[in-house]
This record gives C-alpha cells, structure tokens and sequence, in this order.
C-alpha cells in the first residue's frame, strides 16, 4: 500500500489552500480573528494524515489567535473609552459659555465697532513685554505694554484704535511679542487673548470655544473664570 502519494496531495492541498486565503486576506490589509480561526480550521483539515500538526505549532498557533483577539477587543475598549470622553468633554465646554477664559493664541477677530478686547501674554513675575497688533499685511497697527504680576496673565484692554487715533476696521489681526524676564534677559512670551465665552463648536473630534469672537481649540484654553 503506498502512502506517498496521499501524503504529497494533502500537504500541496494544504500548502495552496492556506496560501490562497493568506493571500486574500493580505490583500484587504486586515486580518480578523474569524478570518484567523477560518485559516486554522482549513489547515487542519488539509493537513497530511500521515504527518500531522504538531502540538507544540497547534498551540503556538492558538496562543497567537488568542493574542489576536485580546488586541481587537483593547482596540475596541480603547475606541469606546475615546467615544465616551469625548462626550464628556463637548458636555463640560457648552458649560463654559458666559464665563471668562483665557486662551494661548496668536491671533484673534476684531469686530470693527466701539468696545474692547483683551489682549496680552503669558509672562513671569516681574516680567515685561511689548505686545503689537499686526495687520495681515504684517504691519503694526497698535502696540501695547504689558507687566507680569505675581500671579496669573498680563493683560492690556485694547481699544481697538490704532497708532493714528482712528478705530480699525473689522478683520483678523496677529500678535507679536518681544518679552524679558525680571532680570530683563529677552525670553519667548505666548500672545494670549481673553473674553467671554460666546459660544462652543464641534469639528474632526477637536472642540472649540468663541472668546471674545475669536475661535480657539479647547486646548488652548489657559484660565476659565467666574
């Protein structure tokens, strides 16, 4: 009785069934564990009789389709834990609205009419600046003076007028700082902006808040007042 040539058939049968669906599934990119368990079962069955799997490669091969899933299933955990705190987070910001805060941003809207707008930057104790408002021409429009206090940020109530007296018109204007410490050594200062949150809005997963008419991430967000 030959056997050989049953051993050769079922282990080509079984080399080209699991090529050809490790193929397909390469070809998507992805490998599920169904996928997984699917290409396990097909080589079992297609296996030579005569020289079967091995238990040390059938226990490998089930530890690795166990990795499998516990990582699909953190995956999935992880997505919803980043679902859930992002609600939060949408939830916690609408609570924002009607109150001061205060936000790291380099530029902001001025809504051409008469009122103000607080301007300044992120300085240490002692500290001191000079805060120009830039055109987006790049000029400067208006230039204002800034002291760090002991705590907190260095803020200017700008009136929205220029170097000329005469009120600016509506549009997006820059800020540009030229910072020194205590000790007047020059250091890099953050523009910040403050105004009462007007309102919250929701784009790509970020969240934004309207302080003052301008828009800027939560994250940038340094105080929020009373």
């Amino acid at each position: 009785m030959e056997t050989s040539g049953i051993g050769s058939t079922s282990a080509t049968t079984a080399a080209s069934t699991t090529a050809g669906m490790a193929g397909a599934l390469t070809g998507t990119g992805s490998l599920g564990k169904e996928e997984f368990l699917k290409l396990l079962v097909t080589q079992l069955r297609s296996q030579n009789p005569l020289d079967p799997m091995g238990n040390e490669a059938f226990v490998a091969q089930l530890a690795q389709f166990g990795a499998l899933e516990q990582m699909q299933n953190v995956a999935s955990a992880t997505e919803t834990s980043t679902r859930v705190l992002g609600s939060v987070n949408n939830a916690v910001a609408t609570s924002f609205i009607g109150r001061e805060a205060v936000a790291a941003n380099d530029a902001f809207t001025w809504n051409g009419e008469a009122g103000s707008v607080d301007l300044g930057a992120l300085l240490p104790s002692g500290g001191s600046a000079q805060l120009n408002v830039l055109d987006t021409a790049g000029n400067t429009v208006a230039s204002l003076t800034l002291h760090g206090g002991a705590s907190g940020p260095a803020l200017a109530n700008w009136d929205g007028k220029g170097s000329t007296g005469a009120t600016l018109p509506a549009g997006q204007y820059r800020l540009e700082v030229s910072a020194t410490d205590g000790q007047g050594i020059a250091i890099t200062a953050q523009p910040i902006i403050a105004g009462v949150v007007e309102g919250v809005s929701f784009q790509d997963g970020a969240t934004y808040l309207s302080v003052g008419g301008t828009r800027v991430p939560l994250s940038a967000v340094a105080e929020i007042n009373q």
